[in-house]
């Protein structure tokens, strides 16, 4: 997989700090790279897998579109709810 190679050496040549990357399409892998050992390792944060996974629920649903806009949205309510009260 060419763009997976492409993107492992852009991660290695700007040293992103990148423990793993896992591509997976309706339930099979796809592709997998792992820079560390496979080790436990304290992470202060995982809410932006959780982000983009929601993201990506709600895009494959037609909830919203990746080319949306954060800004056209209220603080707090995500653009179905909007659509349901307006």
């Amino acid at each position: 997989m060419e763009i997976l190679t492409n993107f492992i050496s852009t991660l290695k040549e700007n040293n992103l700090g990148v423990y793993g990357i896992h591509i997976y399409q309706n339930g099979k892998v796809l592709g997998d790279y792992c820079f560390r050992s496979n080790g436990r390792e304290n992470l202060c944060s995982v809410s932006n897998t959780f982000v983009s996974v929601d993201v990506g629920i709600a895009e494959s649903e037609g909830l919203i579109q990746l080319t949306d806009h954060i800004l056209h949205f209220p603080r707090g309510l995500s653009p179905w709810v909007l659509s349901s009260v307006f």
